[in-house]
C-alpha cells in the first residue's frame, strides 16, 4: 500500500510539471526556460538525496550519465516545441511513451524476452499515435499539426534512447544515481543554452526567474523524481509504481481541460487514453 500511495506522487506532479512545461514553452524562451526547471529541480533534490549517502564517482558511470541527460535534455526540448503548435492534452501522452522506444531497444539490443502484454503495449500506443496523426482537428485548434506530430513522436524517440543510457548508468543506489543524474542534467542544459540560444540569453533567465510558476514547476519535477524512488524501494515490484506513473499525461490532459479549456474530439480523447494505456501495459 505505501508503494502505491508513493506512486501517485509523480502521477501528480509530473502530470502538472508537463502542464506547467506547456504554458511556458507558450510565453517564454525553450533553452532559458529548460535550464531554469533543471537547475531549479536540482537544487530541491540533490540536498535531500545527499542526506542518504554520496555518490561514487566511476568515469563510465559519469560518461553515461551525461550522454543519458543530453537525450532527456533534447527530448524535453522536442516536447516543448511540440507544447507550442499543439494541445498539451495530445503532446504529452505522445512525447511521454518512450517505453515503446526503450522496451524496443531493450528487446533488439539487450536480448530481453518478448511477453505477450509487450505486443500489446507496443501495438496500442501506435495505434493510438495514428489515431491522433489521422484524426480531424477543430478549426483553429492546432498551430501546426504536422510540426505538432512530428515534435512530439519525434521526443518520444529522443527520451527513450535517454532511459536506456539511464538504465545502464544505473549501477548505485537510487539516491546517488539521482545526484549524478540532475549534476549531469544541469551542466548539459547550460551548454545548451549557452550555444543554442545566443541572443537575450539573461534577459529571458531573468524574465523567467521572476514567474513564481516555473519555480513550482522545477520544485515538483523533483518531487516526482524523489517520490518514484521512493517508491520503488516500498514495492515489492517496480511495475506497480511504473504504471502508476506512467499515467501523468492524463493530469496534463485533465489540467489543460480544467484551466485552459483545453477542448479535444472525441477521436482524440480516445486516442490519448489508448496511448496512456498502452503505456501502462509496457510498464507492467
Amino acid at each position: 500500500m505505501t508503494g502505491i500511495l508513493l506512486s501517485l506522487i509523480p502521477l501528480i506532479t509530473w502530470g502538472a510539471g508537463d502542464y506547467i512545461a506547456a504554458k511556458g514553452a507558450r510565453n517564454t524562451n525553450t533553452y532559458s526556460l529548460n535550464m531554469f526547471l533543471v537547475i531549479i529541480g536540482t537544487l530541491f533534490i540533490v540536498p535531500i538525496a545527499l542526506c542518504f549517502g554520496t555518490p561514487a564517482l566511476y568515469g563510465k558511470e559519469i560518461v553515461l550519465f551525461l550522454i543519458a541527460s543530453l537525450f532527456f535534455n533534447g527530448g524535453f526540448l522536442t516536447m516543448l516545441n511540440g507544447f507550442k503548435y499543439g494541445p498539451t492534452g495530445i503532446v504529452a501522452p505522445i512525447a511521454n511513451s518512450y517505453a515503446l522506444i526503450t522496451t524496443i531497444i531493450s528487446i533488439v539490443l539487450l536480448g530481453d524476452t518478448v511477453v505477450p502484454a509487450t505486443v500489446v503495449g507496443i501495438m496500442v500506443i501506435v495505434a493510438g499515435i495514428g489515431l491522433v496523426s489521422y484524426s480531424k482537428p477543430k478549426a483553429g485548434e492546432f498551430k501546426d499539426l504536422k510540426r505538432t506530430l512530428v515534435s512530439s513522436i519525434l521526443a518520444l524517440f529522443i527520451f527513450g534512447i535517454g532511459f536506456s543510457f539511464l538504465g545502464e548508468a544505473s549501477t548505485q543506489n537510487w539516491y546517488q544515481n539521482v545526484v549524478l543524474a540532475q549534476l549531469a542534467g544541469v551542466v548539459n542544459a547550460f551548454f545548451i543554452w549557452l550555444i543554442l540560444q545566443r541572443k537575450n540569453r539573461l534577459r529571458d533567465f531573468r524574465t523567467i526567474a521572476k514567474q513564481p510558476l516555473y519555480y513550482i514547476g522545477g520544485i515538483i519535477g523533483g518531487v516526482g523524481l524523489l517520490g518514484m524512488s521512493a517508491a520503488f524501494q516500498y514495492s515489492d515490484s517496480i511495475a506497480i509504481p511504473t504504471a502508476i506513473g506512467a499515467a501523468a499525461p492524463l493530469v496534463t490532459a485533465l489540467l489543460a481541460y480544467k484551466i485552459d479549456h483545453e477542448h479535444l474530439t472525441l477521436t482524440q480523447r480516445f486516442a490519448t487514453l489508448l496511448i496512456v494505456g498502452g503505456i501502462v501495459t509496457l510498464a507492467l
